[in-house]
């Protein structure tokens, strides 16, 4: 399939009525257009979505940690340091793709900047993997039998729109993987057409993105290899280079996740006992000693995964541009010890290998459609099987974007907009994890929560931000009130705002005092 000329591409300006094209393409240049215009739809209310979750305050650590580091760099701050993450930001995978971003500061200097890139990630890597999967409909060695070709573009089309994958990715604060799907993407497609040329550009790009990128790179380099063709050297440059990235980020100490105890949680099963920190090689290192432990926790996450796959018709992974990719970046989330990270809250984490195995499934149907009898009955099976599961999974996680998501209510949003107009700028803010991501245009900005209890005291004027009850991953409310308590009993306490589940507590700490710890 690689090295085909780009004029055979489905969409050609001369596919008009009446020309006489072959059977195939007129449909498909119909579902072309209209899978441009749906996409369209799609990215308007992602956007509407995000501007409302911005709106409700309904952002948590993620977001905060993204918008000071953003914030910082516009204002001139090149190295700036993350109150929620407590390190550089740099060292929080190495997401350099926040400095260029900064720029927008300049066009819009709003945070939300950064939900509407992530919603506009989102949808252009849903364009790039349409338009793949038209390439891989149109430029067989053989035409489809019959309407084989339209039926699996159109289907690809619906998965892509009714991914609830994809709802839930752009919901859950901002992340980096969102922008690396978008470049290994372009990548993998650059490859597999063989316009391998683009490769100097995406590969990049997505690297810039994160040190996570580079085990995706590995994984579209592997594909490209296992793919065969022309051009193998280049492809196997590709794993190369993914490795070299995923080193350096390790060596330099680019690739701490979150809080600096993170990798030892998540991943200390496998590599205890320990001693100083816990990098990347030291998770490898574990895998490899421990097989079986690894083995034991992946199949115990099957379900997780099963559902993550089905949307995007699962038979993906038995092709050699499925199969790689989903597993580096699904394979690190199913050992994490933490269940959330393959879970649906957070698929944002696996965002990357679906468009994959969606034009991995659409690869092994084509072959299958272009066999024996048989073969085509059990493309017909599989089919039917990949939309009954795409109409279960999307029919539950669909609907559970705004109900989970927005979980900040109309009321309390208002007066948390009123106690953000009235914080002092100079001021430290100690505010509740599930709404603490539009307080992070602060310097000095920290999140109460499951993980973080206890404060430094930086400055001479702190003021608390708590909403028991409102949210994602809080305390309990009884413990959250119980913080509410603990500060309005604070010696130079005095409350600001106490309405709609909304509590605002400014605080003149005494002299000499260091730290202060909440419930």
């Amino acid at each position: 399939m690689t090295g085909v000329a780009d004029a055979t591409m489905v969409g050609t300006a001369s596919a008009d009525a009446g020309s006489g094209d072959p059977p195939d393409e007129r449909p498909l240049l119909l579902i072309r257009r209209v899978g441009w215009a749906l996409l369209g739809v799609q990215l308007v209310v992602l956007l509407v979505f995000s501007a409302v979750e911005y709106h409700r305050y309904a952002l948590s650590v993620g977001f905060g940690t993204y918008t000071q580091a953003w914030t910082a760099i516009a204002h001139g701050h090149l190295d700036p340091y993350s109150t929620l993450i407590g390190k550089p930001f740099w060292r929080n995978d190495s997401e350099f793709m926040v400095w260029p971003l900064s720029v927008l500061y300049h066009v819009y200097p709003h945070p939300v900047d950064l939900l509407w890139v992530q919603d506009v990630a989102v949808v252009l890597t849903e364009v790039v993997t349409f338009g793949w999967v038209l390439e891989v409909v149109a430029r067989r060695d053989r035409p489809l039998p019959g309407r084989a070709g339209p039926a699996l573009a159109l289907g690809a089309l619906v998965a892509l729109l009714a991914d609830p994958f994809a709802y839930q990715t752009i919901a859950y604060d901002f992340h980096s993987e969102v922008l690396s799907a978008l470049f290994v993407v372009l990548a993998g497609r650059a490859l597999w057409s063989g316009r391998t040329r683009q490769l100097w550009w995406w590969v990049p790009l997505a690297l810039a993105t994160s040190g996570l990128a580079g085990l995706y790179v590995v994984g579209v380099g592997v594909s490209g290899v296992l793919s065969g063709g022309r051009s193998r050297r280049r492809r196997s440059v590709l794993v190369a280079a993914g490795l070299a990235w995923v080193v350096t980020v390790s060596l330099i100490g680019g690739n701490q996740f979150g809080y600096s105890h993170s990798l030892a949680e998540w991943y200390g099963y496998l590599i205890v006992p320990h001693h100083g920190p816990v990098r990347s090689f030291d998770v490898l290192t574990g895998v490899l000693a421990h097989p079986f432990t690894a083995l034991h926790m992946i199949l115990s996450r099957w379900a997780y995964i099963l559902v993550l796959l089905l949307p995007v018709g699962l038979v993906g992974i038995a092709s050699a541009w499925g199969w790689p990719v989903a597993a580096v970046v699904i394979v690190p989330s199913a050992l994490n010890a933490n269940v959330a990270f393959i879970g649906p809250h957070a698929s944002f984490q696996n965002w990357p290998a679906l468009p994959f195995v969606l034009v991995g499934s659409v690869m092994v149907l084509a072959r299958l459609a272009e066999g024996s009898a048989r073969a085509r009955r059990l493309a017909g099976v599989v089919a039917a099987s990949w939309a009954v599961s795409l109409i279960v999974v999307a029919g539950v996680l669909v609907p559970d974007v705004p109900r989970h998501w927005l979980s900040v209510g109309a009321p309390t949003a208002r007066q948390l907009a009123r106690a953000d107009a009235r914080i002092p700028a100079g001021a430290e803010v100690i505010s509740s994890w599930g709404v603490v991501g539009r307080f992070g245009v602060r310097s000095d900005v920290f999140a109460y929560g499951p993980l973080s209890k206890s404060f430094p005291v930086d400055r001479r004027s702190v003021v608390f931000v708590l909403t028991p009850g409102s949210g994602i991953y809080e305390v309990s409310p009884a413990t959250a009130r119980r913080a509410v308590a603990r500060v309005r009993a604070l010696p130079g306490a005095h409350t600001l705002v106490a309405a709609d589940g909304v509590y605002v507590v400014a605080w003149t700490p005494p002299p000499g005092l260091r730290r202060v710890t909440l419930p």
